[in-house]
């Protein structure tokens, strides 16, 4: 038996088993065969009634906007008075002390050692310094040579201060440092020997601004005979 006769079978089977499965429905269902295979009528649909017409193609429809109702405002309930506070008592402070002045005491000045055996040596010199406040120098004898142990300190202005003594080196030098930065002020330098002064005292005054004003001087001393 070739390919072509066995599809050609199957194919009878299939339309004999189709038209079986087809006349056992129309029994069941009470209808005739025919009309089993009949096509289902068809059912038409009426449209809705519209009750808008549709806008033209290209026309411009107008909105419609209802008003806007305006609200009411809340009714803002007012607030009762607010009863005045009662008067703080009045308060009596006790007179104050008379006060008493006091005059500073006067300051004194070390008693000065006539005749000097000390003397500026030269001019006086000053710059400015903004990390360091002091006066410093070279003590000579009247031989021009340098003198080691000479004692030289620093008063304030109103001898109320003095500075620690500090003695000249082998060199003559001798370095008396006020504050570590620009300190305004008025003082003055004395030097010493062996404990008494010896005058002459010279002042200088410094000031506060290192950029503007003079923190550094150089005093040196030269002993008379």
């Amino acid at each position: 038996m070739s390919r072509r006769l066995l599809i050609l079978i199957a194919i009878v089977l299939a339309i004999l088993i189709s038209i079986v499965y087809l006349a056992i429905a129309a029994i069941l269902l009470g209808a005739p065969l025919g009309s089993a295979l009949a096509p289902a009528p068809s059912i038409t649909l009426t449209p809705l009634a519209s009750t808008t017409a549709a806008p033209q193609l290209g026309a411009t429809a107008t909105p419609t906007y209802a008003a806007a109702s305006t609200p009411t405002p809340p009714v803002v309930a007012t607030p009762a008075a607010t009863p005045a506070s009662a008067p703080l008592p009045t308060r009596t402070l006790p007179p104050l002390p008379t006060a008493t002045s006091a005059s500073p005491p006067t300051p004194v000045p070390p008693t000065p050692i006539s005749p000097a055996l000390y003397q500026l040596d030269g001019n006086m010199l000053a710059w400015p310094d903004c990390g360091w406040t002091g006066v410093y120098g070279v003590v000579r004898g009247a031989d021009n040579l340098t003198l080691e142990g000479v004692q030289v300190r620093a008063w304030n202005g109103d001898f109320t201060w003095s500075s620690d003594i500090v003695a000249s080196d082998a060199g003559g030098n001798y370095s008396i440092r006020l504050d570590d930065k620009p300190q305004a002020g008025r003082w003055f330098v004395q030097v010493l020997q062996n404990g008494p002064a010896t005058w002459n005292m010279r002042g200088f005054e410094t000031s506060s601004a290192c950029q503007t004003g003079l923190q550094r001087f150089q005093m040196n001393w030269r002993r008379a005979k």
